[in-house]
């Protein structure tokens, strides 16, 4: 539920005509390309086979964009790096600052706030962004660490607070994947 909560505020809030539905495709499936955005979570525990990576690589430098949610500590994030140097062996995931063009494309966010998972709660530090960017600048992968962007969609009706500013970062992230 939590896709189509979004996608439903981003037509509420913008005038994006768009259809609310979500898809699940494999990252090595054709139709993938069908879509601009792309989301994954919980990949703490993600092994890419080799198909898998270069349909991934191929989706993002042709222009898709890859949000990755809901990941936490820090051996979940050193494993998905590793996965991700099996789609780009020669880029580096790295910190993304609330200065970046994805924090401002709609909203303004001068902080990262902290939307913690309805099941496990808190995490264990402060939330950080990490990206990849291709030879533009352009940044096609964003990772929310410590955080839990997906569950602030899905639960926006018990808990305001999270679901207002996981609408923001996901209309922020939306808009940048179709602009970039």
């Amino acid at each position: 539920s939590s896709e189509f909560n979004v996608m439903t505020k981003l037509k509420q809030v913008t005038s994006i005509d768009l259809t609310v539905n979500a898809h699940i495709v494999e990252l090595d499936d054709p139709r993938l390309f069908e879509y601009t955005f792309a989301y994954m979570c919980e990949v703490q525990g993600c092994i890419l086979s080799d198909e898998e990576a270069k349909g991934l690589r191929e989706y993002l430098l042709r222009g898709g964009f890859l949000m990755v949610d809901d990941s936490w500590s820090s051996w979940g994030l050193e494993h998905f790096t590793d996965e991700l140097k099996k789609v780009f062996p020669d880029r580096v995931l790295e910190p993304i600052g609330t200065d970046h063009p994805i924090f401002h494309s709609f909203y303004t966010i001068d902080n990262i706030p902290s939307i913690q998972g309805r099941r496990w709660g808190r995490g264990i530090g402060p939330p950080q962004c990490y990206g990849i960017t291709d030879d533009h600048g352009r940044l096609m992968v964003l990772l929310n660490w410590d955080n839990d962007i997906g569950d602030g969609w899905e639960w926006a009706k018990i808990d305001r607070y999270a679901g207002l500013n996981a609408y923001k970062l996901g209309i922020n992230y939306v808009l940048y994947s179709l602009s970039h």
